[in-house]
């Protein structure tokens, strides 16, 4: 082999395939010609279009004039003969690969639409709007659970199950009424992102409970609060707190420290509770209250007019409502004839001895003369305050009425205590003559226990022990605990506070008694200059706002308030502001520590009894502050949501 011999370059397939250079499709290497180009028309070239092949060894046999190089304007192989289809291909093969000149092509019209990035952009909007249309959906479901205090999961959630539970079968109506939902939640949705799980509802509902409390926060920001604090239990036998920025008054809860009043309200709790816990007892104790109408209907003891009359049932006494004491002794005086029948009827024809039993305990404790002595003592009492009880739940409070009624319900229980024995004892006598309940001599000697002489420690009357341990002993705790939840000091304190408001057109406005409110009570908030200047700003407000028409028809401190920081004149008056701000704080009651316990039962049912906490206080939340929740913008929630941790699914 000679030395000389000038080896062939190697050829790989990247050669093979890469850009040729211009000389090569000049023709100068001879392999191939340039591709022809055409501009439009059919598939096949026309005879002025085509450029002869050179230097290429084409079999003789094969019947045709020419080789297109370009692919898109050669011939299809079908056209050549069977036989020779392997001879074309080595003639292309040999030929080479072809790269066209593309400038000498049509350009294509620009069509920004049709661009790849902006198709795909187009397509993940709509699929974004969609994900956060669905999470809405669920959101919009969650949120209205919440504020009704329904539970949100059911037994059976699966496919197949005709109750799939309250938070999914309020997505399927929503899906009913609108069909751009019904396409993109549920089962067609994304499995692995329906927004649907239990863990999803949580969250959705943390983040809306923490939007209402932020709400609450931002109001009250530096202003003067404070902090009501309260316990209960609940279904699960678990104590709950509540903690409330704004006195619970325990009237009831002062009388059971007198033993006997403790044990009648536990005589009348089993009462109640056996009467009304089976549904055939309750519905004969209804029948024979509505013959017993009836009867004193006819007998013209019973008034006929419209809505009187209505056929009730006992109620019992709850922990966490101040009336329903009052409530459950009015109604159980009212059906004291009907209960004492229904019990002597199954004590003769009860279903088994224990029911037997338990109406026999139930109808001895009826007819004791010291339980209907404390039941009527309760009703009279527990009458007197009734109407203060009632304004104190109110959620805007007239101090003013408020402390009015201190100052009568006190007069009243001590005009009770101090002249109204006989009276009452009179009442006491007529009632146990019409139920024939025994009355006892009350000249006798009172006996204790068993009523043997080694038991007795005081020689007392049966009067005596009935009007001195019982009758007045129950209204001084009454008076002591009123004493104690508003001395003179406080009243004197929120009756001058009530020369702030608009009422009969400032008859009570008083420059001197407003300032003695600011030397006497709140010497730590305003200084002595502060005391003139709100002197200056009295003189001014008083002008100001009597011909002011937004100012018209307040009838408490609190709306007053809120009209000043809506017209803006708080910003002026400010320290007339600071003062009724300090007034509104003082804590006249528990009402809503209260109601926050009534709405735990609502809400923490004995089917919801395994709520953890979290999820409960955030449920309460939203039911009890049901008005800013609804005005919270659920798509702000979804932005949160999705900024807490990465997501299956693009929401923005």
């Amino acid at each position: 082999m000679s030395n000389n011999h000038t080896s062939k370059p190697r050829k790989t397939l990247l050669s093979y395939f890469g850009k040729k250079k211009d000389n090569h499709l000049s023709g100068e290497s001879g392999s191939s010609s340039p591709c022809n180009v055409r501009d439009g028309g059919s598939s096949l070239p026309s005879s002025s279009q085509i450029i002869e092949i050179e230097n290429v060894d084409i079999s003789s046999d094969i019947n045709t004039p020419y080789y297109e190089h370009d692919p898109g304007l050669r011939l299809p192989i079908e056209v050549y003969p069977a036989d020779k289809h392997d001879d074309v291909r080595k003639a292309y093969i040999k030929m080479g690969p072809c790269q066209p000149i593309l400038d000498k092509y049509p350009p294509i019209p620009d069509d920004s639409s049709r661009h790849i990035d902006k198709v795909m952009n187009t397509l993940s909007i709509q699929e974004t709007l969609q994900n956060r249309l669905r999470l809405k959906t669920s959101l919009e479901a969650m949120k209205w659970l919440a504020m009704q205090g329904c539970a949100f999961r059911g037994h059976d959630e699966s496919i197949n199950s005709t109750n799939r539970g309250n938070f999914i079968e309020m997505i399927k109506l929503q899906a009913k009424v609108n069909q751009e939902i019904a396409g993109i939640v549920l089962e067609n949705s994304q499995q692995n992102a329906k927004y649907t799980s239990p863990r999803i509802q949580k969250e959705l509902l943390n983040i809306l409970a923490n939007r209402v409390r932020a709400k609450i926060h931002k109001k009250v920001r530096d202003a003067k609060f404070c902090i009501l604090v309260d316990e209960a239990v609940d279904e699960s036998n678990k104590e709950q707190m509540a903690i409330i920025l704004r006195l619970q008054l325990a009237l009831v809860k002062v009388a059971k420290e007198v033993h006997d009043i403790w044990l009648f309200f536990s005589k009348l709790n089993s009462i109640v509770n056996f009467v009304s816990t089976s549904s055939k007892r309750h519905s004969e104790l209804k029948s024979i209250r509505e013959g017993e109408i009836q009867e004193l209907t006819a007998l013209g003891e019973l008034e006929t007019v419209t809505g009187a009359n209505q056929i009730r049932t006992l109620q019992r006494p709850g922990a966490t409502r101040w009336s329903s004491h009052f409530t459950s002794i009015g109604r159980l005086i009212n059906m004291f004839g009907s209960t004492f029948t229904l019990l002597k009827n199954l004590i003769d024809k009860g279903l088994n001895s224990n029911i037997c039993g338990e109406a026999k305990c139930a109808y001895k404790d009826l007819r004791s003369f010291e339980f209907v002595f404390i039941l009527l003592l309760l009703h009279k009492v527990l009458g007197i305050y009734d109407m203060l009880c009632q304004a104190l739940q109110l959620k805007s409070q007239d101090i003013l009425n408020a402390m009015n009624l201190v100052s009568t319900t006190k007069i009243l229980l001590q005009k009770s205590s101090e002249s109204e024995w006989d009276t009452f004892l009179e009442s006491i006598v007529s009632f146990c003559e019409r139920y024939e309940i025994d009355i006892p001599n009350m000249s006798a000697r009172h006996m204790e226990g068993t009523k043997r002489s080694c038991q007795q420690k005081d020689n007392i009357t049966v009067e005596h022990y009935y009007h001195i341990s019982i009758f007045i002993v129950v209204i001084d705790y009454q008076l002591i605990e009123l004493n104690n939840r508003f001395p003179e000091q406080t009243i004197e304190l929120l009756t001058i506070s009530t020369t702030l408001s608009l009422i009969d057109v400032f008859k009570s406005f008083d420059v001197d008694d407003i300032c003695t409110l600011d030397n006497k009570f709140y010497s730590k908030d305003f200084s002595k200059n502060d005391i003139e200047d709100l002197r200056r700003q009295l003189s001014h407000y008083r002008l100001d706002v009597l011909g002011c028409p937004e100012f018209q028809n307040l009838v408490s401190l609190s709306k007053l308030c809120q009209c000043l920081a809506e017209t803006k004149r708080s910003e002026h008056y400010t320290l007339i502001d600071k003062l009724i701000r300090l007034v509104l704080t003082l804590p006249l009651s528990t009402t809503t520590t209260k109601r926050a316990f009534s709405v735990m039962k609502l809400v923490k049912t004995p089917l919801r009894n395994k709520m953890d906490d979290d999820f409960l206080t955030d449920c309460m939340v939203i039911y009890i502050e049901r008005e800013i929740a609804d005005i919270i913008d659920l798509d702000s929630i979804i932005d949160e949501f999705d900024d807490v941790k990465p997501r299956k699914t693009k929401l923005k």
